[in-house]
């Protein structure tokens, strides 16, 4: 479900899933869990390859947020106009930082 890609700054977590929906939300919750907890640092999460994110995947997504600390220690990176446009209805733009790419979220982090 995620390739993970540790570095001294970040530990990059690309999803590997098309959807994230309710089929995959539990196991996409254990797995970043076992990721924070054998990675202590900053946080991006790339969606670019997901194309739909349900209401579970969504409760996911934001369970993520609130594991990492809330504190500025998660981006996120989505491209999929469909993707976007959820994480805008629902707000959650405001809260994270998310990023159309993993390049833009890593200049961020210069």
């Amino acid at each position: 479900m995620f390739e993970v890609t540790p570095t001294d700054q970040y530990v990059l977590v690309k999803v590997t899933v098309e959807k994230l929906d309710a089929k995959v939300a539990a196991t996409f919750k254990d797995d970043f869990t076992k990721i924070i907890d054998d990675h202590n640092r900053f946080v991006i999460l790339d969606l670019c390859g997901v194309d739909f994110i349900d209401s579970s995947g969504l409760a996911a997504v934001v369970y993520c947020f609130k594991l990492t600390g809330i504190k500025d220690e998660l981006a996120i990176c989505a491209s999929n106009e469909r993707v976007l446009h959820l994480f805008k209805l629902t707000r959650l733009h405001d809260m994270i930082n998310i990023y159309g790419s993993v390049d833009e979220a890593i200049a961020a982090l210069k």
